[in-house]
């Protein structure tokens, strides 16, 4: 499509061109008022043309944009919330339920402890994760939202394993981009 329009203003161009310095080569005296509404006219096609193609490219860039986004979210949340899973000990039962995931894990122990707990829930709109004795913070940026966190506990032959799935959105009302996730991971530390 970028070709043809190249193709189409060039063409416009040569001939507006071409009118005007054939006039001014024949020393005529100037061009007529019909031929300037039909130069002008051309050069508003060109020019809305132009416009569309732009704005188009603008839509698609920020499209684009919004897909890495939710891409990139989902693949960090994921690949930290399976993390923790493997590297676990165990699931934490009294606080672990559908929409939230305790794990003891022997992973970035606070000194002088043998185990420590990590969490993994909805807080807001984004997926949080909590170690023991820090704060709270966010896998997902604030440029997503995050809904339907589900975490299914079952046990894979002789290791619990978890399922995990989730499903963000971009946030933006003129452009709409989804991405569910779904993975499995056994414990390894168990």
């Amino acid at each position: 499509m970028a070709q043809q329009i190249k193709k189409l203003m060039l063409a416009a161009f040569l001939l507006i061109y071409n009118n005007i310095v054939i006039k001014f080569y024949k020393k005529e005296e100037g061009i007529t008022f019909i031929e300037m509404i039909v130069y002008t006219a051309i050069f508003s096609i060109i020019f809305a043309i132009l416009t569309g193609f732009i704005v188009w490219v603008y839509q698609a860039n920020a499209k684009s944009q919004a897909v890495r986004e939710v891409a990139n979210n989902t693949q960090r949340a994921m690949q930290v919330i399976l993390r923790e899973i493997t590297e676990s000990r165990s699931i934490y039962t009294p606080t672990a339920s559908v929409t939230q995931l305790s794990l003891e894990t022997i992973g970035q122990l606070p000194a002088q402890e043998t185990s420590t707990y990590v969490d993994i829930f909805l807080c807001g709109n984004q997926i949080c994760l909590k170690r023991e004795s820090e704060n709270v913070f966010a896998l997902t940026s604030d440029r997503v939202t995050v809904s339907n966190l589900k975490f299914v506990q079952f046990e894979a032959e002789t290791s619990p394993a978890v399922q995990v799935s989730f499903l963000i959105d971009y946030i933006n009302p003129g452009i709409t981009t989804a991405m569910s996730a779904t993975s499995t991971a056994v414990l390894r530390g168990y």
